[in-house]
């Protein structure tokens, strides 16, 4: 959803592709734009990490007005690049795990980090959750439910 002055702006759906087997994420298409994601490489999620670490996981080309897998092939232009990664971080007073997403497209680059609550060392989620996006003119906003 986006907000101005407390007034709905608009609102998107993003829908994930992936991989049954292995559950990488193969492809995501945004309603707002119209615009996809397909990925070029990715990394296997680590089965363990210790607090601090992080790592790379999956590189994505982002192309124009393709909204399914199968469009990609005719979707020509395309228009920036994505970019994962992931941390196991300590945040608030606990452990969290994040996914970070940075866009670039035309020189500039925004970011979304989503960040779950790890409260045992088998990787049980907790109840806590923290987004934070950092738009085009720099500007952060993070949510969170704690």
């Amino acid at each position: 959803m986006t907000y101005s002055g407390g007034t709905l702006l608009g609102t998107s759906t993003t829908t994930i592709w992936q991989y049954t087997s292995t559950h990488d994420q193969i492809f995501e298409a945004t309603s707002q734009d119209g615009d996809c994601d397909w990925l070029s490489t990715s990394v296997p999620f680590p089965t363990s990490a210790t607090l601090g670490q992080s790592g790379t996981y999956a590189q994505f080309t982002s192309y124009v007005s393709c909204t399914t897998p199968d469009q990609v092939r005719f979707a020509t232009q395309q228009w920036g690049t994505m970019a994962e990664t992931w941390s196991y971080s300590q945040i608030d007073g606990g452990a969290f795990l994040c996914l970070i997403s940075a866009f670039t497209a035309a020189g500039v680059t925004t970011t979304d980090q989503d960040c779950f609550e790890i409260v045992d060392t088998s990787g049980t989620l907790g109840t806590r959750v923290r987004v934070t996006n950092t738009d085009a003119d720099g500007v952060v906003t993070t949510l969170k439910n704690y």
